[in-house]
């Protein structure tokens, strides 16, 4: 939603907003408003399995970078004290 105050003149043009009310305009003088939609769902956007895959990572990157560095650790141990 636009909220528009003391302005002499406003357009809007093929504007969307998921608020029931489009403008919420005060001390305008002259409005002029063509091609607006109100109340419209946000459009959800398919993400792709690559987009999909790298949000994963970032979103463990924790995870995978505590597992490598126990990994070195135990490798280097075991080369270290001749564990096989």
């Amino acid at each position: 939603m636009f909220i528009i105050k003391n302005t002499k003149k406003i357009q809007l043009n093929e504007n969307e907003t998921s608020s029931s009310t489009l403008a919420d305009i005060d001390g305008a003088d002259e409005v002029t408003a063509d091609k607006n939609k109100s109340g419209t769902r946000n459009k959800e956007k398919s993400i792709s399995m690559q987009r999909k895959i790298f949000n994963l990572i970032l979103d463990n990157i924790n995870k995978i970078i505590i597992g490598v560095v126990i990994g070195v650790v135990i490798a280097a141990l075991s080369a270290l004290f001749g564990f096989k």
